[in-house]
């Protein structure tokens, strides 16, 4: 096949987005703003000189500094991802106040459209999405919702009773029957994968055999290992969202940190549920491809907050290309708040898989038909055995 019949076929592939913050009931954007002011965006457009006070502003004030911020963003992804929404769904470009105000009215006539999520979703290709609040997977009008449960407040919280109990190996038993009684809970229900940040470890979690309660970190070691073999016993999918902390200054932020995935080798060696890494900080993407070449069954999952970047995915790819197995990895978390914006940030993955599959064609790493097939794994395959229809 030549290059325009390769993008036509990579074009119609499937996408399995593997964490969004979709509501079920308000799938689509209520206006205008809630696409231009989504929350990566805004941070972009801040940085430009976008006003903190936006939302006490005249629109007609508002939509000037929005063309501003929107030009001076010009070379992101995400302004990429802003631009593929409205020239895609409305055949709108941004280009002046006339189009922002056409944007503004279409907008709101499509968040009242029946069915306009699920042609959004059949435009992008989106086949399935994962939600983690249960709240809001009752999709309307929309058939790709798949619920994995965030257990974050049962690790931390787990932990935290552990580390303020009198007597901490009591209550650790008691934190390990609560934790296999809830994953257990969620088997019954169908639920087949559940999902937690991990806070960084200052030690290796094979060193907590659970005797060890000196500190909040082998309290938290220890309710990994009760949850992991749990998950090991219910034959769960782990999925770990790594690479974001506290405590530098009011927000969380992305923190390299060279023993970040090392000191989950132990949960890895020791629990044989599958394990589905997905990292937040730019320098760990090599940590995940090691731990995923290493351990048969782990898997590197898609770009999360400050690495859903086109450097960060160009960079990702290659090293996953080189190391691991396609049914080994994924591209998609498009962390998104509403159907656009999942539409406009896969569309930005697509390019970029795309871009980088057709280098490795001219440069004789792989064939065309190879390379499609790599690009559906990437896109749909890996995440779908993961975590299911």
């Amino acid at each position: 096949m030549n290059k325009d019949e390769f993008l036509q076929k990579a074009a119609e592939l499937p996408v399995y987005d593997a964490h969004t913050h979709l509501v079920g009931e308000a799938l689509p954007a209520q206006d205008f703003w809630q696409i231009a002011h989504y929350f990566w965006f805004l941070r972009e457009m801040q940085g430009a000189g976008y006003p903190q006070d936006y939302e006490n502003l005249p629109e007609d004030q508002r939509i000037d500094l929005f063309l501003h911020a929107y030009q001076k963003t010009r070379s992101t992804g995400m302004h990429y991802a802003v631009s593929r929404i409205f020239k895609d769904l409305y055949e709108i470009e941004l280009t002046d106040k006339a189009s922002v105000q056409q944007a503004i009215r279409q907008v709101k006539a499509t968040s009242q459209k029946p069915g306009w999520a699920k042609e959004v979703a059949a435009k992008g290709r989106v086949a399935h999405t994962v939600l983690n609040r249960e709240e809001h997977t009752n999709f309307v009008g929309l058939d790709t919702c798949v619920w994995v449960p965030r257990i974050d407040g049962m690790l931390q919280q787990g932990a935290q009773k552990i580390f303020e109990a009198p007597n901490r190996a009591e209550e650790a038993a008691r934190q390990a029957a609560a934790v296999k009684e809830q994953l257990s809970a969620f088997a019954n229900r169908g639920v087949t994968a559940i999902m937690t940040t991990i806070n960084h470890l200052g030690k290796k979690s094979y060193q907590n055999d659970g005797t060890a309660f000196a500190d909040l970190d082998d309290c938290l070691i220890y309710m990994l290992h009760a949850i992991c073999g749990t998950a090991e016993e219910l034959q769960f999918t782990v999925q770990f969202f790594l690479g974001m902390e506290w405590g530098f200054c009011s927000v969380t932020a992305p923190v390299n940190r060279t023993d970040r995935v090392l000191n989950l080798y132990g949960i890895f060696e020791k629990y044989s549920c599958r394990f589905d890494l997905v990292i937040a900080s730019e320098i760990n993407n090599m940590d995940v491809v090691q731990a995923a070449q290493i351990f048969p069954h782990v898997y590197v999952g898609g770009m999360w907050w400050f690495n859903f970047r086109p450097s960060t995915f160009r960079d990702a790819m290659e090293k996953r290309f080189e190391a691991l197995a396609s049914n080994k990895s994924y591209l998609s978390i498009s962390d998104s708040r509403c159907i656009e914006w999942c539409y406009g940030k896969n569309a930005l993955i697509r390019k970029l898989m795309t871009d980088f599959l057709l280098t490795k064609i001219d440069q004789g790493f792989i064939d065309e038909q190879g390379a499609l097939e790599l690009a559906r794994d990437w896109l749909y395959e890996t995440p779908k055995s993961l975590y299911g229809v």
